[in-house]
Protein backbone atom coordinates (compact mmCIF):
# COMPACT_ATOMS: atom_id res chain seq x y z
CA UNK A 1 0.00 0.00 0.00
CA UNK A 2 3.15 2.38 0.93
CA UNK A 3 3.82 1.74 -2.90
CA UNK A 4 0.69 2.89 -4.43
CA UNK A 5 0.39 6.02 -2.15
CA UNK A 6 3.78 7.41 -3.17
CA UNK A 7 2.78 6.75 -6.54
CA UNK A 8 -0.25 8.78 -5.95
CA UNK A 9 1.44 11.41 -4.03
CA UNK A 10 4.41 11.22 -6.81
CA UNK A 11 1.04 11.87 -9.75
CA UNK A 12 -0.43 14.88 -8.05
CA UNK A 13 2.58 16.31 -7.07
CA UNK A 14 3.39 17.02 -10.75
CA UNK A 15 0.02 17.94 -11.70
CA UNK A 16 0.32 21.14 -9.35
CA UNK A 17 -1.20 19.50 -6.22
CA UNK A 18 0.07 21.07 -2.47
CA UNK A 19 0.76 17.39 -1.20
CA UNK A 20 1.67 19.02 1.95
CA UNK A 21 -1.84 20.49 2.31
CA UNK A 22 -3.73 16.89 2.29
CA UNK A 23 -3.65 13.43 4.06
CA UNK A 24 -3.95 10.55 1.60
CA UNK A 25 -4.26 7.88 3.49
CA UNK A 26 -5.57 5.40 1.18
CA UNK A 27 -6.55 4.85 -2.47
CA UNK A 28 -10.33 5.89 -1.70
CA UNK A 29 -11.50 9.31 -3.20
CA UNK A 30 -13.78 10.18 0.09
CA UNK A 31 -12.55 8.47 2.96
CA UNK A 32 -12.57 9.06 6.50
CA UNK A 33 -8.86 9.13 6.54
CA UNK A 34 -8.58 11.08 3.83
CA UNK A 35 -8.30 14.98 4.12
CA UNK A 36 -7.67 16.95 0.70
CA UNK A 37 -9.30 20.51 0.40
CA UNK A 38 -11.48 21.45 -2.84
CA UNK A 39 -9.14 23.68 -4.09
CA UNK A 40 -6.57 20.60 -4.58
CA UNK A 41 -9.04 18.92 -6.07
CA UNK A 42 -10.21 21.63 -8.55
CA UNK A 43 -6.25 22.34 -9.38
CA UNK A 44 -5.72 18.18 -9.95
CA UNK A 45 -9.00 18.55 -12.48
CA UNK A 46 -7.86 20.84 -13.96
CA UNK A 47 -4.05 19.40 -14.64
CA UNK A 48 -6.06 16.38 -16.21
CA UNK A 49 -7.44 18.49 -18.97
CA UNK A 50 -4.06 17.79 -20.31
CA UNK A 51 -3.65 14.46 -20.16
CA UNK A 52 -3.53 12.47 -23.35
CA UNK A 53 -6.71 10.40 -22.10
CA UNK A 54 -9.00 12.93 -20.32
CA UNK A 55 -11.62 12.76 -23.28
CA UNK A 56 -12.48 9.32 -22.70
CA UNK A 57 -11.97 9.79 -18.79
CA UNK A 58 -14.69 13.13 -19.13
CA UNK A 59 -17.06 11.18 -21.37
CA UNK A 60 -16.97 8.09 -18.28
CA UNK A 61 -17.99 10.41 -15.84
CA UNK A 62 -21.78 10.49 -14.53
CA UNK A 63 -23.84 13.13 -16.55
CA UNK A 64 -26.40 14.97 -14.43
CA UNK A 65 -29.73 14.66 -15.27
CA UNK A 66 -29.27 11.68 -17.92
CA UNK A 67 -32.12 9.38 -17.17
CA UNK A 68 -29.55 6.69 -18.57
CA UNK A 69 -28.38 5.00 -15.32
CA UNK A 70 -24.97 4.25 -17.43
CA UNK A 71 -24.44 7.90 -18.12
CA UNK A 72 -25.79 9.38 -15.12
CA UNK A 73 -24.90 7.35 -13.06
CA UNK A 74 -24.93 8.55 -9.54
CA UNK A 75 -26.22 11.63 -11.04
CA UNK A 76 -29.53 10.45 -13.22
CA UNK A 77 -32.31 11.83 -10.76
CA UNK A 78 -30.33 14.93 -9.89
CA UNK A 79 -30.02 18.91 -11.43
CA UNK A 80 -33.06 17.94 -14.54
CA UNK A 81 -34.70 20.29 -16.41
CA UNK A 82 -31.68 23.07 -15.29
CA UNK A 83 -28.70 24.88 -17.37
CA UNK A 84 -26.94 21.76 -15.60
CA UNK A 85 -28.87 19.11 -16.83
CA UNK A 86 -26.70 17.24 -19.20
CA UNK A 87 -23.80 19.80 -18.84
CA UNK A 88 -22.14 18.93 -15.92
CA UNK A 89 -20.18 15.72 -15.54
CA UNK A 90 -19.12 14.75 -11.74
CA UNK A 91 -18.06 12.31 -9.20
CA UNK A 92 -20.30 12.36 -6.28
CA UNK A 93 -18.90 10.87 -2.79
CA UNK A 94 -20.74 10.38 0.25
CA UNK A 95 -20.37 9.18 3.89
CA UNK A 96 -22.25 9.63 6.75
CA UNK A 97 -22.67 13.66 7.65
CA UNK A 98 -19.98 14.26 4.61
CA UNK A 99 -20.77 14.54 0.94
CA UNK A 100 -18.96 15.97 -2.19
CA UNK A 101 -19.18 16.77 -5.75
CA UNK A 102 -16.27 17.23 -8.05
CA UNK A 103 -16.08 18.18 -11.68
CA UNK A 104 -16.83 19.81 -15.09
CA UNK A 105 -19.73 21.82 -16.35
CA UNK A 106 -19.95 25.27 -19.23
CA UNK A 107 -21.27 28.35 -17.70
CA UNK A 108 -23.78 30.18 -19.80
CA UNK A 109 -20.94 31.81 -21.60
CA UNK A 110 -19.68 28.52 -23.46
CA UNK A 111 -16.30 28.89 -20.91
CA UNK A 112 -15.39 25.34 -19.35
CA UNK A 113 -15.61 25.00 -15.56
CA UNK A 114 -14.20 22.75 -12.98
CA UNK A 115 -15.38 22.79 -9.48
CA UNK A 116 -15.45 20.66 -5.97
CA UNK A 117 -17.55 20.84 -3.77
CA UNK A 118 -17.18 19.20 0.20
CA UNK A 119 -19.38 19.47 2.44
CA UNK A 120 -18.58 18.31 6.31
CA UNK A 121 -20.30 17.81 9.54
CA UNK A 122 -23.98 18.07 8.15
CA UNK A 123 -27.40 17.07 9.65
CA UNK A 124 -29.93 17.60 6.77
CA UNK A 125 -29.78 16.85 3.19
CA UNK A 126 -27.16 18.81 1.27
CA UNK A 127 -27.34 17.32 -2.38
CA UNK A 128 -29.95 20.24 -2.62
CA UNK A 129 -27.07 22.81 -1.95
CA UNK A 130 -24.58 21.01 -4.15
CA UNK A 131 -27.08 20.99 -6.98
CA UNK A 132 -27.89 24.00 -6.71
CA UNK A 133 -24.61 25.72 -6.80
CA UNK A 134 -23.46 23.52 -9.65
CA UNK A 135 -26.88 24.62 -11.82
CA UNK A 136 -25.76 28.72 -10.85
CA UNK A 137 -22.65 27.79 -12.40
CA UNK A 138 -23.70 26.71 -15.95
CA UNK A 139 -26.50 29.27 -15.85
CA UNK A 140 -23.96 32.01 -15.12
CA UNK A 141 -23.05 34.44 -17.56
CA UNK A 142 -20.79 37.40 -17.59
CA UNK A 143 -23.72 39.31 -20.25
CA UNK A 144 -26.08 38.50 -17.68
CA UNK A 145 -24.41 41.38 -15.72
CA UNK A 146 -22.40 39.01 -13.84
CA UNK A 147 -24.58 37.73 -11.28
CA UNK A 148 -25.33 34.35 -10.22
CA UNK A 149 -28.98 33.26 -10.66
CA UNK A 150 -31.60 32.47 -8.57
CA UNK A 151 -34.19 30.42 -10.69
CA UNK A 152 -33.05 27.37 -9.08
CA UNK A 153 -35.77 24.72 -8.59
CA UNK A 154 -36.68 23.09 -5.56
CA UNK A 155 -35.24 19.24 -5.49
CA UNK A 156 -38.36 16.76 -6.39
CA UNK A 157 -37.61 14.70 -3.36
CA UNK A 158 -38.34 15.85 0.37
CA UNK A 159 -34.98 15.78 3.01
CA UNK A 160 -34.54 12.77 4.28
CA UNK A 161 -35.88 11.85 7.54
CA UNK A 162 -33.39 12.58 10.55
CA UNK A 163 -33.48 8.92 11.65
CA UNK A 164 -32.04 7.30 8.32
CA UNK A 165 -28.77 6.37 7.66
CA UNK A 166 -28.02 7.69 3.43
CA UNK A 167 -26.85 4.17 2.80
CA UNK A 168 -30.14 2.61 3.30
CA UNK A 169 -31.40 4.60 0.70
CA UNK A 170 -30.84 5.05 -3.46
CA UNK A 171 -28.08 7.66 -4.01
CA UNK A 172 -30.04 10.02 -5.78
CA UNK A 173 -31.98 10.18 -2.30
CA UNK A 174 -28.75 10.88 -0.53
Amino acid sequence: MSAGLAAIGDYVAGHGVAVESHRQADGSGLSRWNLVPADQFVTLLRALRSEEWFDAWHEALPVAGDPDRMVGGTLTSRMRDTAAAGNAYAKTGTLTSVSALSGYVTDGDGRPLVFAILLNNHLDAVKVIEDRIVVALAEFSVGGAGTLPTSVPEPATPPLPADVECSWLKPARC
